[in-house]
């Protein structure tokens, strides 16, 4: 099973689809037999959703939304 876990509760920022832009911190992932998918939670927005692991990019800086 691949897995990402270094990302759980991490600041991350969505690369693609239609919430690209917006920077948010990961709260759960799940492998989908094909993909990770990630329960991301984006504060500026007030919402959780699901992002594709290929749309999520870890920050290495403190988060700033």
């Amino acid at each position: 099973m691949k897995k990402k876990t270094d990302l759980f509760g991490k600041p991350v920022e969505i690369t693609g689809g239609l919430f690209k832009g917006h920077r948010g911190l990961v709260l759960e992932g799940y492998n989908s037999g094909v993909e990770m998918l990630y329960i991301t939670e984006i504060d500026a927005l007030d919402l959780q959703t699901i992002i594709q692991e290929k749309f999520v990019s870890p920050i290495n800086k403190d988060f700033v939304n």
